[in-house]
């Protein structure tokens, strides 16, 4: 027997059919909220001003990817001195 699984948004403010979910962080917390169309636009439009003015952060490791080491001054170590000597 087949089964279909139909998934109804809702507007998690006004409690009407909703369109989409909108993700929002606020001091280290994630936040999803389920808005209609106009909503979200209004909610983006609202939080457009400290959007703005703000820097966008880490955000943290994603799933599948490594990240990469900075380099802040000379490395040391057995391969950087052989790299030094060979270099010289």
């Amino acid at each position: 027997m087949a089964q279909q699984v139909e998934v109804l948004l809702i507007d998690d403010v006004m409690a009407v059919r909703g369109d989409g979910t909108v993700r929002v962080g606020l001091d280290g917390t994630g936040y999803e909220i389920g808005r209609t169309a106009g909503h979200a636009r209004a909610l983006r439009d609202s939080l457009a001003c400290c959007v703005a003015a703000a820097r966008q952060a880490g955000g943290g490791r994603r799933p599948g990817r490594e990240r990469r080491a900075s380099v802040s001054g000379p490395r040391r170590g057995h391969r950087g001195e052989r790299l030094r000597t060979g270099a010289g």
